[in-house]
């Protein structure tokens, strides 16, 4: 199973693979089998689906199984709802002031801890929060642009590119989002940050960003304070 570029990293492929498997077992009761090439995200997506390996087949593919027991236990161990962190605050600015807080790199290492955004702003390019650490400069948190109308909507994907231990796989990216409406001169702003369910040691991150409830809060009072200047 494949999705288009453009339609990459939205969790589509997972709610198309979910629903394909749902249909054929409503169907029947026959174990399914598929192959696919080793050290692919393939085989990352499929182990992390439920999928038993089952050995080699078709000159070193790898062949996964999936019975209607390992499919119904999936869904009731694994298939949570998304865990997803979410803030809100109203700024008393307009939107397009809130925005320049968001994304000028002279604004940002203001409120988060020293890291100036590098970017084009533009759908599919890269996103990388940097600082000077020590006497270097050290790229904290990478990721893409996954969705931008300026002023009003950000999606993009973040991974700490020096965390040695977690593959810099797609899977292992979180999505953040920023939503700003604005009304009668002031902009509300709602973050998400998720989701920790699909991604590798994600309880720990979980854990580390929900911060006893108060996630983004502590920034976002920081964008308050720079938008309404």
């Amino acid at each position: 199973m494949f999705v288009q570029p453009d339609f990459a990293e939205k969790g589509i492929g997972r709610k198309l693979h979910n629903l394909m498997m749902d249909w054929y077992f409503s169907i029947t009761d026959k174990t399914v089998w598929l192959g696919t090439s080793p050290d692919t995200r393939a085989e990352i997506f499929y182990m992390k689906s439920g999928w038993i390996n089952a050995g080699v087949v078709n000159k070193g593919e790898i062949k996964f199984e999936m019975s209607i027991a390992a499919w119904n236990n999936f869904k009731k161990n694994k298939m949570q709802e998304p865990r997803i962190i979410r803030n809100t605050i109203t700024i008393n600015a307009p939107a397009i002031k809130v925005w320049d807080a968001l994304t000028n790199p002279e604004q940002t290492k203001i409120y988060m801890f020293g890291c100036e955004t590098v970017s084009d702003w533009k759908a599919g390019s890269t996103l990388l929060w940097q600082a000077d650490y020590e006497g270097k400069n050290i790229i904290f948190v990478k990721g893409n642009i996954l969705k931008i109308e300026t002023g009003k909507h950000l999606t993009y994907s973040v991974f700490d590119p020096n965390n040695k231990s977690m593959e810099d796989i797609p899977e292992n990216y979180l999505t953040v989002t920023y939503d700003l409406s604005e009304q009668n001169g002031q902009t509300i702003l709602i973050v998400t940050q998720g989701d920790y369910n699909t991604v590798a040691d994600g309880e720990r991150r979980y854990k580390e960003s929900y911060n006893n409830g108060e996630g983004w809060n502590p920034i976002l009072v920081q964008v308050k304070e720079i938008s309404e200047l």
